[in-house]
């Protein structure tokens, strides 16, 4: 009971902690920018994203499309984060995914695949209002399939994966106003 105590009030000071860094980290990027590194994982047309640097904040995502309607096929992707919106024209990025090699091992049915490409921030609300800049945004996407009775992969797009890993990071710089 007691290391349960301990452990949760170790938790807790480290979350205080981070909110501290998170609070400064976003007061110093609403004064004029600067760099920014952005961490997320991708699930269906949403996500959850957080910006350390010049941002230091977190929230979720929704692709849309130029008109801001959302659209799982979009070219943007609206940032809903804790202190303001951001929109993000992804087309070079989602150009780079569409056309990406997907490797594939059938002896462990198991892939990948990768691209890299820009996306330009505009449209801030809240602490983003007047946001420009781009980042250069790196997806990886990989998975393992399932073995159909006979032992071997089962190819069908209606076959769901046993693992799958997906992650979007981007690095680059903002500015405000």
């Amino acid at each position: 009971m007691r290391s349960r105590i301990a452990a949760s009030a170790v938790v807790l000071a480290v979350l205080g902690t981070l909110g501290g860094v998170g609070s400064i980290a976003l007061a110093a990027g609403t004064q004029s920018g600067g760099a920014v590194k952005m961490y997320g994982v991708p699930k269906g047309a949403g996500g959850a994203f957080m910006f350390t640097g010049a941002i230091g904040d977190y929230g979720q995502t929704q692709r849309e499309n130029a008109n801001g309607t959302p659209n799982a096929n979009g070219s943007y992707v609206k940032f809903t984060l804790k202190h303001g919106t951001f929109v993000a024209n992804a087309t070079g990025f989602f150009n780079a995914l569409n056309h990406a090699k997907f490797s594939f091992s059938k002896a462990s049915c198991s892939g990948s695949f990768g691209a890299s490409g820009p996306a330009t921030l505009s449209d801030g609300t809240g602490s983003y209002a007047g946001i420009s800049g781009t980042l250069r945004v790196v997806g990886t996407f990989a998975e393992i399939g399932p073995r159909l009775k006979n032992g071997k992969c089962n190819m069908s797009n209606k076959a769901k994966p046993l693992s799958q890993f997906n992650v979007v990071t981007g690095t680059g710089h903002v500015s405000f106003g």
